[in-house]
């Protein structure tokens, strides 16, 4: 069971100016384009199985359920391991070893298997965003953000079933129309994105 203990500040994972920067936004006023990227953000997280934000959580495991010696924190990249209780008794730091996502037993500087009934995992995982300065959002992500609230916005006006039509005196233009299958709109938002899908763990 995994509880969000301190949420971040936003979900957004760009903002208006630099998501203008990274994709064209069809001229769309602040506002809406804001509305378009806080939509495209939920999209990209749903699409990648993760929250990207920066947040704390608490992880309850049932020591039995363990499939392989191990446990596995569901949220990444980990940032910190602020506590972990083994059956209500908080273990050391030197008790366990951590490693990405990994948490092993540790004894003597030597790994060995989880013992007990219920362990909990308190730790905090995710990036930093924009616009903060010491933002760690990997640039791929922000730009599928962009280039799908731009999607957005360039289906808005238009009929979403028209897949081609023909303007006299300029020519016939084709539209991609999404199938019943496709998450997001944008097929290079989702191509950039491919690297930071999760498994599904929840």
């Amino acid at each position: 069971m995994l509880t969000v203990v301190t949420p971040a500040p936003s979900m957004v994972l760009t903002t208006v100016e630099r998501a203008r920067r990274l994709a064209s936004d069809g001229g769309q006023p602040d506002d809406v384009f804001a509305a378009l990227l806080a939509h495209a953000s939920a999209a990209v997280s749903d699409f990648c199985h993760r929250v990207f934000p920066r947040q704390t959580y608490l992880q309850t495991f049932d020591m039995e359920d363990l499939s392989r010696g191990e446990i596995m924190l569901a949220q990444w990249p980990v940032t910190s391991i602020l506590s972990v209780t083994l059956d209500g008794t908080v273990l050391a730091s030197s008790d366990y070893r951590q490693d990405d996502q990994w948490l092993s037993r540790s004894s003597g500087g030597f790994s060995r298997p989880w013992c007990g009934r219920t362990a909990e995992v308190l730790f905090t995982a995710g990036y930093t965003l924009p616009p903060d300065a010491a933002c760690t959002l990997p640039l791929p992500v922000e730009r599928a953000v962009a280039l799908e609230a731009a999607a957005y916005g360039e289906s808005a006006d238009r009929d979403e079933l028209l897949k081609a039509e023909t303007v006299e005196g300029v020519g016939s233009f084709s539209y991609r129309v999404p199938g019943a299958g496709d998450t997001l709109v944008s097929p290079t938002a989702a191509q950039l994105l491919r690297p930071y899908v999760a498994p599904r763990l929840m």
